[in-house]
């Protein structure tokens, strides 16, 4: 668990310095240490957006650039992470069924 808050860490004060190619290469160090991308999503990603988000509205001590970073870089993990998880990739291929009721 400890590599994770490193990862963690790194992901976050990448993202801070408004640093998108350090903030992905982390995350390929990640992948590359054996950790699963759900783990990477849920343990470092999520997080992240998480604090930052309290970092912009209850400390005030981001910039709005920087939220703008940490989201754009975020949503782009996030879609080039789902392919990889091990259960439900293929609920994104499948076709969508949607029932209206009265």
């Amino acid at each position: 668990m400890d590599h994770i808050k490193t990862f963690s860490g790194s992901h976050y004060t990448a993202l801070l310095a408004t640093n998108r190619v350090l903030a992905y290469k982390v995350i390929d160090e990640a992948l590359a240490s054996g950790i699963e991308p759900e783990k990477i999503l849920f343990s470092i990603v999520i997080p992240t957006i998480e604090q930052m988000n309290t970092d912009f509205t209850v400390h005030g001590n981001i910039t709005l650039s920087q939220h703008y970073i940490c989201s754009k870089v975020a949503s782009e993990v996030t879609d080039r992470l789902l392919p990889l998880f091990s259960t439900g990739a293929l609920l994104f291929s499948a076709p969508l069924l949607v029932i209206f009721t009265a």
